[in-house]
């Protein structure tokens, strides 16, 4: 019997140290890809050629629609804006690792193209003029994760750097379709799970406000570009903060919409198939930009009435203009009702933030809307992130972390220890949890992810099941409140130092609940970080990791962005946007 038990420990030992020698062999031939393209991302250079456009200041602080006139009244080419854009991109974009793939020889033929367009439609009258779509000769940015035609979508990983893309996603083509420009990929973390943008292929994302600190993830480098002006608009995703964190951390604005408003294919998975059968908590695309009206422009854009015939899984939920116009309306803002969050978290927050809170209260109340407190209990706050770890770990995410390791990839630590959760045993749970309570005094962060394991179909089918059922409470307390809006932080500081950014990442509870209920969400900037933001040290009674990250954080954070999140009920997102755009509109002519 004692013979028996070790031939059979014996076998599995054999079995380990074969699975261990094939990885070390696929990581070798990895690395050697990794280390080529590493080499042609540092030579790639495009001449651009802005020696014949005029004030290229005034251009790069455009938004969308003001490009589109200005375009139309001649003031400049498309092609004149993908050289000025592209060599922000070249220059800046290329320098703080904001970029993943380049599309630079492709846009100035596109942008060619546009001109011709302009040129004929001038021809035909003012009416032509005018009829020319939304996004004219406009260029835009792409997620990394998004596909564009013929371009790698690695979602940073060093296993997909031979697989470009096939086509574009949907979302791709409804841009192009509305006149834009695709020039630029957007930098991403690894495996695309993180708050933080990192990666070994493309680097580690620097805001360019603050080049300590990081610019969010995992849509960071799209909101880099966007803020340092390598574009005027991109294309992000969201599944738990992911476009509102970088949006928050660089002072852009972005949209998340309601969660299956918009066609989800082409958004891509780091599966060697790229392909995922999850349909539970899917990631959606949404708009960034340097105004509420570049969302606006997106979302009309990706919620067409016709996003059917490109993709017969999305439904037509066209852009309701009436409600959108009915919400910006001043005469109506008396009485309707926005909430204040008020919600149990273990997350203080910061001066800063907790005083932008009280600004857009303020704001709110003499725009003339009713503010009200709307509470979300410590109950509600841990059954959401019970149930979002448990999806990660059961599906959503775990056939990716098996095909990293499958594949040979090397994994930075954040994603390395994720991974080991959710593909491991007992003993790696019990490993990870002494490391983080004990070692890293981490506790919070633990007991955030103590649902981040595999379970049996039978528990995993409780969790599904307490999903939807949270969510019909949740929208029937929403319902009973009155509100129309709700007003949020997206995270309890300014933006992450780079060295703090990876021992955050799991910091989600201001963002998760959105995604879990499927609610639109949009982030603007509301005020920066005062010196009287900074006198007192942050306390929080915890007195660990955290605490001392958050510290670090408000540190030398005099000036940088802070942003909040308005969030409204599902398939309201024209309501959302118009409460967006009357409160930045607010701020705008009343800085705080």
């Amino acid at each position: 019997g004692i013979l028996r038990v070790i031939g059979l420990y014996a076998i599995r030992l054999i079995f380990r140290l074969g699975g261990s020698l094939n990885w070390y062999i696929k990581n070798r031939r990895l690395n050697q890809m990794l280390r080529q393209k590493v080499e042609d991302i540092k030579k790639h250079h495009f001449k651009f050629d802005t020696s014949d456009v005029k004030d290229i200041d005034s251009i790069i602080k455009m938004d969308v629609t003001q490009l589109r006139s200005g375009l139309i009244e001649g003031r400049f080419t498309s092609l004149q804006l993908v050289n000025v854009f592209g060599e922000r991109c070249q220059r800046i974009g290329k320098k703080l690792c904001l970029n993943s793939e380049v599309y630079y020889e492709q846009a100035i033929q596109m942008a060619k193209l546009r001109d011709a367009e302009t040129e004929e439609a001038r021809k035909l009258g003012a009416d032509a003029m005018s009829k020319l779509p939304p996004m004219h000769g406009v260029p835009f940015s792409v997620k990394d994760s998004i596909n564009l035609k013929g371009v790698l979508s690695t979602v940073g990983c060093s296993y997909l750097l031979d697989d470009p893309a096939k086509e574009n996603a949907v979302i791709v083509d409804q841009y192009i379709r509305a006149g834009g420009i695709p020039l630029v990929k957007g930098n991403i973390p690894q495996t695309a799970l993180g708050t933080d943008t990192n990666n070994f292929i493309y680097g580690h994302s620097k805001n360019p406000l603050d080049v300590t600190r990081s610019c969010g993830g995992s849509s960071g480098g799209n909101a880099g570009q966007i803020v340092s002006r390598c574009v005027p608009i991109g294309i992000g995703t969201d599944v738990g903060g992911s476009l509102r964190f970088p949006a928050a951390f660089c002072g852009i604005y972005g949209f998340k919409p309601t969660q299956e408003r918009g066609s989800k294919r082409g958004a891509t998975t780091c599966t060697k198939n790229r392909f995922s059968s999850w349909m539970h908590l899917r990631s959606c695309s949404g708009p960034m930009g340097t105004s509420v009206d570049d969302l606006v422009v997106g979302m009309r854009i990706q919620a067409s009435a016709d996003v059917h015939r490109l993709d017969p899984f999305a439904a037509p939920t066209p852009f309701r203009e009436t409600d959108y116009a009915k919400a910006v309306e001043p005469s109506s803002f008396k009485g309707r009702k926005i909430g204040m969050l008020r919600m149990e978290t273990n997350l203080k927050l910061t001066k800063s933030v907790q005083r932008a809170m009280d600004v857009a209260g303020e704001a709110l109340k003499k725009l003339g809307f009713q503010v009200v407190e709307f509470a979300i209990t410590r109950e509600e706050v841990q059954t959401v992130k019970d149930c979002f770890y448990a999806m990660v770990a059961n599906g959503m995410i775990s056939g990716t972390a098996r095909e990293a390791i499958k594949q040979g990839e090397s994994l930075l630590g954040p994603q390395a220890n994720n991974i080991r959760l959710m593909t491991g045993g007992k003993v790696d749970r019990i490993l990870v949890d002494f490391v983080m309570r004990h070692l890293h005094n981490n506790k919070r962060g633990n007991d955030n992810i103590r649902n981040l394991r595999k379970m049996s179909e039978e528990e995993f089918e409780d969790v599904l099941k307490e999903r939807y059922e949270f969510c019909h409470r949740f929208a029937q307390k929403w319902r009973d409140s009155g509100i129309e809006a709700l007003i949020s932080p997206i995270w309890p500081s300014c933006a992450n130092k780079l060295e703090t950014a990876a021992k955050l990442g799991l910091m989600l509870d201001y963002a998760l609940i959105w995604n879990m209920t499927g609610f639109p969400a949009g982030a603007i900037p509301v005020t920066q970080v005062k010196e009287s933001d900074l006198g007192d040290n942050y306390e929080d009674g915890f007195e660990d990791l955290w605490t001392d990250c958050l510290r670090e954080n408000v540190k030398g954070s005099l000036n940088l962005p802070i942003g909040l999140q308005v969030i409204g009920y599902s398939y309201e997102d024209e309501q959302t946007l118009g409460v967006m755009k009357v409160l930045d509109g607010y701020l705008k002519s009343n800085p705080q």
